[in-house]
């Protein structure tokens, strides 16, 4: 099934959720209406409203209902927003985490054992559609789950498939440049 064909929801309707959903509308590979944000802030559900996704403030409402999963919250907020969800997990759910240091066992554990998980590490570019991203597999994840992943995330830029342990060197690298840009900023 294409990524268009897809329900794709979204835990947390921040810039990052917004530069890629963005990124897959304008690239054709998704659907806005296909689409569901979650976030408790009313502003930003009514910017992802905006562009013609469905949003709402229920997370179980969009594990029930998505395809795909993406993990678009701060890393302290992960574990809570899994906990919530994960009885109502399908096998077929497939989960991508953009949180930045959760590990694919922190994610399949936190998700009941869920195996679909995928680690992608996007950076600030994705805002402007010219990511560079790394992206590593669970266990329970197949070489159309890869394929999928990348579809989505080559509409926003780059991604290439790394080991895990190499993530932590892209979100350093991450981190690093927004440091550095804030730093010089004043």
């Amino acid at each position: 099934m294409a990524p268009s064909d897809k329900r794709i929801g979204f835990f947390g309707a921040g810039q990052m959720c917004e530069a890629l959903a963005k990124g897959f509308i304008s690239a054709g590979v998704a659907k806005a209406e296909m689409m569901t944000a979650t976030d408790i802030s009313p502003e930003r559900r009514n910017v992802l409203g905006g562009l013609g996704m469905n949003t709402t403030t229920s997370n179980t409402e969009v594990a029930k209902n998505c395809d795909i999963l993406f993990i678009a919250v701060k890393p302290n907020i992960v574990g809570a927003v899994l906990q919530e969800v994960k009885a109502h997990l399908r096998p077929e759910t497939l989960i991508v985490s953009i949180a930045a240091g959760i590990t694919l066992k922190s994610l399949q554990e936190g998700a009941g054992g869920h195996g679909r998980v995928v680690r992608v590490m996007p950076n600030v570019a994705t805002l402007v559609g010219a990511t560079a991203a790394g992206m590593s597999m669970g266990p329970g994840c197949d070489k159309a789950d890869e394929i999928l992943v990348k579809e989505l995330f080559d509409s926003v830029g780059l991604i290439h498939k790394v080991d895990e342990k190499l993530l932590d060197a892209v979100t350093g690298l991450r981190c690093g440049f927004i440091d550095d840009d804030n730093a010089n900023m004043g």
